[in-house]
């Protein structure tokens, strides 16, 4: 398999937090599990040595500050799904995900029929992201719209 390459565009911040979604969904009493998260982590050896640093092999291994952002990224995540179910229970069937970046909530969440999630970040993230899920096999659960944008003015 060819070597999975990180985007330069892709923030170091955003591979640790899919480290961090990938570890919750081991755990027995999991919240989720973001398959897409963890295909990354398991890809640790594919990634170029100066990136694999992100990708713990697992949070409970790092730093006490990263076990602690974990516990919150993990309560963020669970927040947010949880918001977002009321909303679409509600009626709505429009998602818009800023800085999209490496979720996977089209993948991993069931979507009633007719859900469209906006994802907006750069090309090279959008790319990324395929290559991803080509590889997981995974199938999009509502339509995912991908929409090219840098917030960034570069």
């Amino acid at each position: 398999m060819a070597e999975l390459k990180v985007p330069a565009s892709i923030a170091s911040s955003a591979v640790a937090t899919a480290s961090m979604r990938a570890h919750e969904g081991t755990r027995a009493d999991a919240l989720f599990d973001d398959p897409l998260a963890r295909l990354l982590v398991s890809a640790r050896q594919e990634v170029p040595a100066e990136q694999r640093g992100h990708l713990a092999d697992g949070v409970h291994e790092t730093s006490s500050l990263t076990q602690v952002m974990g516990e919150y990224v993990t309560v963020r995540t669970h927040f947010f799904d949880t918001y977002l179910k009321a909303t679409v229970q509600a009626g709505a069937r429009r998602i818009v995900l800023l800085g999209s970046g490496l979720d996977a909530r089209a993948y991993r969440m069931q979507w009633p029929a007719g859900t469209r999630i906006f994802e907006i970040d750069t090309p090279d993230v959008h790319a990324f992201k395929d290559e991803l899920v080509a590889r997981s096999g995974l199938s999009a659960t509502a339509e995912r719209v991908p929409i090219d944008s840098d917030a960034t003015g570069n």
